[in-house]
């Protein structure tokens, strides 16, 4: 396991497993649960992953809220995708307007490539999920939504990492959409 970087999404993941034992979560953009969503824990949970957060402050009286994220190559076998684990929180428990936050909230995650530790990264697969829904109903999230590529066969050649940019459009900021270049994960082979 991955010790290093902020500990609060693992930990809020840990205890939401411990208090609601039998719940599920989704992977974004797919039509039903993942596999691991559906009873194990989220791609990035155990291997190498590169660990980020950014607040966002919201208009008016809407709570302020932080976005955490977990990018990784996740591998199972002789196949591996890109993946990335997403958790939230409000700053403040007392809301005072529990409003629309926002417009959208857009995850593009990548699997890359590249043949040296020094090479040129190369796109390999990509998959965007819409967020927007959950982020807007629950003002916190201990349960990961996981954006992942679609599997790709594994090859030993390459080295392979995980990236990954989230779109968030704030609602009533007049700002527009504001991207957010995750780090990426290290290379795994």
């Amino acid at each position: 396991m991955n010790c290093s970087g902020p500990r609060i999404p693992r930990a809020l993941a840990l205890a939401a497993a411990i208090c609601s034992i039998g719940a599920t979560s989704y992977t974004a953009g797919a039509a039903t649960p993942s596999a691991s969503a559906a009873g194990g824990p989220p791609p990035c949970w155990s291997g190498p992953a590169a660990h980020s957060s950014r607040t966002f402050d919201l208009p008016g009286r809407k709570p302020t809220t932080t976005l955490y994220a977990d990018v990784c190559a996740d591998r199972s076998g002789e196949a591996v995708r890109g993946a990335v684990d997403i958790y939230w929180q409000i700053d403040d428990d007392r809301v005072q307007d529990n409003g629309k936050r926002f417009t959208s909230v857009r995850i593009t995650s990548r699997l890359e490539r590249r043949t040296g530790a020094s090479g040129a990264d190369q796109v390999v697969a990509t998959r965007t999920c819409d967020v927007t829904d959950r982020l807007n109903k629950d003002y916190s999230s201990a349960v990961a939504l996981s954006c992942t590529t679609p599997w790709t066969g594994y090859d030993p050649a390459y080295r392979w990492s995980g990236d990954a940019t989230v779109t968030v459009d704030i609602e009533g900021d007049g700002k527009g959409p504001v991207t957010w270049e995750l780090p990426g994960s290290p290379l795994t082979t």
